[in-house]
């Protein structure tokens, strides 16, 4: 399933300003907390929990202004764990080069020229 655009889940304008998106998100929360929806049918409060959900990671995302910066350039696969994303996925390839193929270049090496001590 797609996911909605996060300024259409606050209503908001992509130029909105952080106190704009701060007044959106207040108020969609008073609306969709769980707490404000317990007289409503089980599939209400389902629908309501979601869409409170929704929000709450809109608003984490565009709250934030590196988070907001990526979210603009990339989208959704700014932070799709799927794909990596963002600088986790480099962190981790830095972090697969210095523990995996450094120790491979070493051994190579002490085979090559055995005045190289391997750790």
């Amino acid at each position: 399933m797609a996911k909605q655009d996060f300024y259409k889940i606050l209503g908001v304008e992509k130029s909105a300003s952080l106190t704009e998106i701060k007044k959106a998100y207040r108020n969609l929360v008073n609306i969709y907390h769980p707490d404000k929806n317990t007289k409503k049918s089980a599939e209400e409060q389902k629908q309501a929990e979601a869409k409170f959900k929704e929000i709450q990671e809109a608003y984490e995302i565009l709250s934030d202004e590196t988070k907001r910066k990526q979210y603009d350039k990339f989208g959704h696969a700014a932070f799709d764990q799927q794909f990596g994303g963002g600088l986790v996925a480099f962190q981790d390839l830095i972090l697969a080069i210095f523990f995996q193929v450094l120790p491979l270049v070493l051994v190579l090496a002490a085979h090559k020229n055995k005045n190289i001590v391997v750790l």
